[in-house]
């Protein structure tokens, strides 16, 4: 693909070669932090932008947030209700 149809992420060969491993800590389920800092979901979705590489102008996207924010929290919930 051209390099215009990255505007909220880095193309494959911009990318860096190396793998990035991130730790998720959970409590009764819920995500709280990420490699060892406390976040909250908007924090943690803010950061995990960050880490995707995500460009500014992407994460200044509230919409974008909110909406990664509630994936988190549904994807815990998800999980949780599948060990009762």
């Amino acid at each position: 693909p051209e390099e215009s149809m990255f505007q909220m992420s880095t193309s494959p060969e911009n990318a860096p070669d190396e793998a990035e491993y991130v730790e998720i800590e959970f409590e009764t389920g819920n995500p709280i932090a990420v490699n060892g800092e406390k976040l909250s979901p908007a924090k943690m979705a803010f950061q995990t932008m960050i880490d995707s590489g995500l460009k500014k102008k992407a994460r200044q996207n509230k919409a974008l947030v909110d909406e990664i924010s509630a994936t988190i929290i549904l994807q815990s919930f998800m999980e949780r209700k599948k060990e009762y």
